[in-house]
């Protein structure tokens, strides 16, 4: 299982792209939709992983199901309300069953989702809030299409580390057993500490 792309979320995608491309000093070079959640995104190249921003799309019919990562929850949206912010963090691997098993939310079956060439695995918590406070990781396997981070173009953006902490991280530990490149887990508060290396200098997110 190898560390896959970190996830912001917004009440707009425009606005927000706008903020977080100024922040990185680089526009997006993918945007996407996704029918089956009711949202859209925008991408950003980290080299072999990437950043996703994303949000209700309004001009999509409702999912019939909560909406991932939150979406639906107005506290979450509230927290939007500064520009976009850091949710959660996405692990990808053929152990996907494996690691979403060990989740300490139901998580319901494994689903296949598809966007344009590209199809999934992935588990999404059924209440659709990431668990652990966002600190359990968005589990998925790429099944089909180029890997979004090899598509999009090079923009000098880097993930130096992400930092996750929770009273609880031993259940994660348990889980991963040794954490993917990049990622560290300790235990202490709730907390995502995201720090991306960027054309402008270094750049530091976090989560609650």
């Amino acid at each position: 299982m190898k560390f896959d792309h970190v996830i912001f979320g917004c009440t707009d995608l425009d606005v927000g792209i706008a903020a977080l491309g100024t922040e990185f000093g680089a526009p997006p070079s993918g945007r996407g939709v996704h029918r089956m959640m009711g949202t859209h995104n925008a991408l950003w190249n980290m080299g072999d992983a990437y950043i996703e921003l994303v949000a209700i799309d309004l001009a999509a019919a409702h999912p019939g199901r909560p909406r991932w990562f939150g979406l639906d929850d107005p506290d979450v949206q509230a927290r939007f309300g500064a520009g976009p912010r850091l949710l959660t963090w996405a692990l990808a691997g053929a152990e996907v069953e494996r690691v979403a098993g060990g989740a300490p939310m139901p998580m319901g079956s494994m689903e296949v989702f598809s966007r344009d060439d590209l199809k999934w695995r992935v588990a999404v918590p059924q209440a659709g809030t990431p668990g652990m406070d966002g600190i359990f990781p968005l589990t998925l396997d790429w099944l089909e299409g180029q890997h979004p981070a090899a598509r999009l173009g090079d923009q000098g953006l880097r993930c130096r580390s992400l930092a996750l902490s929770h009273p609880e991280i031993e259940h994660l530990k348990n889980v991963l057993g040794d954490p993917p490149d990049r990622v560290s887990l300790h235990h202490g508060p709730a907390q995502i500490a995201f720090t991306i290396d960027t054309a402008k200098g270094a750049l530091r997110y976090t989560a609650f």
